[in-house]
């Protein structure tokens, strides 16, 4: 057995209008005969008079005269636009749900999700003509949108993109009424296609149905062939939800406590294994949309009864409603989840293994259950373990299931509602390669808004986050691309952790060993603690104490010191080797005493580091150290590392090299030399062949041209 990473120290505590179809007024001018006209006068422009010094008294009147009548002429105008609009409005207020949405399908439009959205796009129509098709994405149509003050469209450019295509006075044709409405309105003397544009206010709208919305906001929409209802059943997200959601774990799966009956039922599962649950999710920053959908079909554990619990909201909020209508056969309960599971997706159920995001439909996020297989273990994780107290704690926490919800947690996912267990690894190598698209966007000379809003909502809809109520940001700097390939990586060691978790509680069901015991012995590893008096715990004493640069206000406790031993003989020895700090979160360390550190796999975008990919390290412990996203008061571990550092290339700003390059130019690794470093003459050599800065080393400062301020 070989020194392999020399230390593992333990627990920092930091503390840093015609009656008769077909309507054919359409081009009719209403204002032409009632309004009276200007005179000669008043036809020449207003540059002509304009006021001046030499502007005369009677030219001074004729200019104010001229700008008053045509400020009447304008408000009478809306006056009369307004009339005529509340007019259709109050006609459409005597029809029910159903004739209502049978005339907006009839005139190719959606069906927006309120009875009041529905009045106002009918009456909008009516009395303009129904906007053509949108020209620029070719599946959307323009509707008003009355907090944008203008018509959007409600298509799509890309599978997560909206388009952004706007326009006061689109291009429109009559709206008309279904053949078999003609009869029952033959009498009726209303506006209908009376106005050709419509006129704007500089103030405010004056049409419409007002509401205090973001200005960014598009009203809801669903499918022409869902019919709404006035106690809002079709996915109206209005109920307020003061309750925090509770999971039920069962048979291996989870349960969302919001079902009221979940203590007695399980997920439905048929004869051929397939489990009937699961989470959708959709994100448009166009639209500040982040939302979830969740499907479960439940059976009762004694009776055969069946719910198919349906739930939906906002990401990370209470905003949110659900509903859970009961069978008395699995073959209805079924035949309902995939009706719904193709209403929401426009994917067939049987072949979501191929699933295909369509736009402006829900994404399908796959799920693993094994973290709940874990929970059900009748032996207390250290109630029998034979090992020191220091190495136990290590291994109860890296281990933790809560721990590990924790950090996912500071990386700003919804644990609770999305997704019910874990996200697959198919799907982490899906998000980096969608950063990696990012990552090309943003360094193109002219950044295309629409190609990053789509891939920016790509990442969100495959990699759920609680933004709140809050708009979700864009990710379109290096420095984001960053943040989120770390997060990615810590989502690979978590998912590592979890799978030894699961393979470790099936060990004590058939041992009925200490599950620290089972989780140690899969590290492959020793753990040694090392006694205060031992000389190697003082030399990392000192390494960390004399390595806190100017610039890091941390102060920390040293609880432990672990030595780790582990058989390296594989790895390639060089003449340079020092012993070097990598700091990384807690939930990462089951993967990295496991299998080591690792490079970030392919998928991942190389601007995401500083100098490309690689395994990062320091010679300065308060650098490393908050890479381990410790808080206040949280103990925290770092690894002190012996590295083969080889021939290095020096470099003094970031710069992206490849494992290639390196090995084309001669050499091993990269240096990036900061400005504070400790001195580079006072290092000694340990007895196993590393370099480790002597007990009296200082730090220093040079290379002031560097752009690091410490050495990496």
């Amino acid at each position: 057995m070989k020194l392999y990473q020399d230390a593992i120290v333990r627990r920092l505590r930091t503390t840093t209008a015609s009656p008769l179809l077909p309507l054919n007024c359409f081009k009719r001018n209403i204002y032409s005969d009632s309004l009276p006209s200007t005179s000669a006068s008043l036809k020449r422009p207003i540059s002509a008079l304009a006021a001046g010094d030499d502007e005369d008294e009677g030219t001074k009147r004729r200019r104010i005269r001229i700008e008053e009548l045509r400020e009447n002429r304008k408000k009478e105008k809306l006056k009369k636009q307004s009339l005529m609009f509340w007019e259709l409005r109050d006609f459409f207020q005597t029809l029910d749900e159903t004739d209502l949405a049978s005339i907006l399908k009839f005139n190719e439009q959606d069906i927006p999700s309120s009875r009041e959205n529905v009045l106002d796009r009918l009456a909008d129509i009516a009395l303009y003509g129904k906007p053509m098709g949108c020209p620029e994405c070719t599946n959307g149509i323009l509707f008003y949108s009355s907090s944008n003050k203008t018509y959007v469209c409600t298509g799509y450019v890309t599978e997560y993109a909206k388009c952004m295509n706007t326009s006061k006075n689109p291009v429109r044709t009559p709206f008309e009424f279904p053949p078999d409405f003609a009869h029952s309105f033959a009498s009726t003397r209303l506006p209908f296609n009376a106005m050709v544009d419509r006129i704007y206010s500089e103030e405010e709208p004056v049409v419409g149905h007002l509401e205090k919305q973001k200005a960014n906001k598009v009203a809801n929409v669903m499918a022409a062939d869902e019919v709404f209802s006035n106690d809002g059943e079709v996915l109206r997200v209005s109920n307020m939800r003061g309750y925090k959601c509770r999971q039920i774990v069962k048979r291996g799966t989870v349960i969302d406590g919001d079902f009221p009956y979940a203590e007695i039922c399980h997920v439905y599962r048929d004869d051929n294994g397939n489990l009937y649950s699961a989470t959708l999710t959709f994100t448009d920053l166009s639209c500040n949309k982040n939302s979830y959908y969740k499907m479960q079909l439940l059976k009762e554990d004694k009776a055969s009864v069946f719910y198919l619990f349906l739930s939906w909201g906002r990401v990370g909020t209470d905003v949110g409603n659900c509903k859970y209508p009961s069978f008395y056969d699995s073959e209805s309960g079924v035949e309902e989840f995939k009706k719904i599971f193709k209403e929401k997706t426009n994917n067939q159920w049987e072949y979501r293994k191929y699933f295909r995001k369509h736009p402006g439909f829900f994404s399908y996020i796959e799920t693993d259950y094994s973290e709940f297989n874990s929970m059900d273990c009748s032996i207390i994780p250290g109630s029998q373990t034979k090992l020191p107290n220091s190495v136990k704690d290590i291994i109860i926490s890296i281990f933790n299931v809560d721990n590990m919800k924790e950090a996912m947690k500071s990386f700003e996912m919804d644990i609770n509602k999305l997704p019910l267990g874990k996200l697959s690894q198919k799907q982490i190598m899906t998000a980096y390669e969608v950063l990696t698209q990012l990552q090309d966007l943003i360094t193109e000379p002219v950044q295309d808004k629409i190609k990053l809003m789509d891939s920016t909502n790509k990442f969100y809809t495959i990699i759920p986050h609680n933004f709140g109520m809050k708009m979700p940001e864009p990710i379109d700097t290096v420095q984001k691309i960053r943040d989120k390939s770390k997060m990615l990586d810590a989502l690979l060691d978590i998912q590592f952790a979890y799978d030894q978790v699961r393979a470790g509680n099936e060990d004590v069901k058939l041992t009925k060993r200490d599950p620290v015991d089972v989780n140690y012995e899969k590290l492959n590893c020793e753990l040694i603690p090392l006694d205060e008096t031992d000389k190697n715990y003082k030399m990392v004493h000192e390494y960390l104490f004399n390595t806190i640069g100017s610039t890091h206000g941390i102060k920390c406790q040293l609880l432990d010191v672990i030595e780790i031993r582990k058989d390296v003989s594989k790895f390639k020895r060089s003449d340079n080797h020092k012993l070097l700090w990598h700091g990384s979160g807690k939930m990462n360390y089951a993967g990295i005493l496991t299998q080591g550190l690792r490079v970030a796999p392919k998928e991942a975008p190389h601007s995401g580091y500083m100098f490309g990919k690689g395994i990062y390290f320091a010679d300065m412990f308060s650098k490393s150290v908050f890479y381990c996203r410790a808080h206040e008061d949280e103990e925290a571990y770092i690894l002190l590392c012996e590295v083969s550092l080889g021939n290095q290339l020096e470099l003094t700003r970031a710069q992206t090299i490849t494992k290639d390059y390196l090995k084309r130019e001669n050499f091993d690794s990269v240096l990036g030399l900061g400005i504070e470093f400790p001195e580079p003459d006072r290092w000694n050599t340990h007895e196993d062949g590393y370099k480790y800065p002597a007990a009296n080393s200082i730090v220093k400062k040079g290379f002031f041209g560097s752009s690091l301020l410490y050495n990496e």
